[in-house]
């Protein structure tokens, strides 16, 4: 388990939104993706063992991605247990 997440928003050209969906999809750094509605077309989580890791996943990675034309990287400071939505 990665011990450094945040969440990226990710805005994509139109037409190039499920491309780049699938394509971040492959990346072992992204625990989880959706495409979503308002200003950004996609929100992901990305993990790695450090925050340098993180940003440069996003830089070199995301950022290149065929059809993303801006991204916002937002750390997690304090994440909960995942078990907590189990007991809701």
């Amino acid at each position: 388990m990665f011990s450094n997440k945040a969440y990226v928003l990710i805005r994509t050209v139109p037409e190039k939104t499920r491309e780049a969906f699938y394509s971040l999809q492959e990346h072992v750094e992204i625990s989880a993706i959706d495409i979503i509605t308002g200003p950004y077309d996609m929100i992901a989580i990305v993990e790695a063992p450090s925050a340098d890791e993180v940003l440069d996943f996003v830089m070199d990675q995301i950022r290149y991605t065929e059809g993303i034309t801006d991204t916002l990287t937002c750390f997690a400071i304090r994440a909960t247990d995942q078990s907590l939505a189990q007991r809701r």
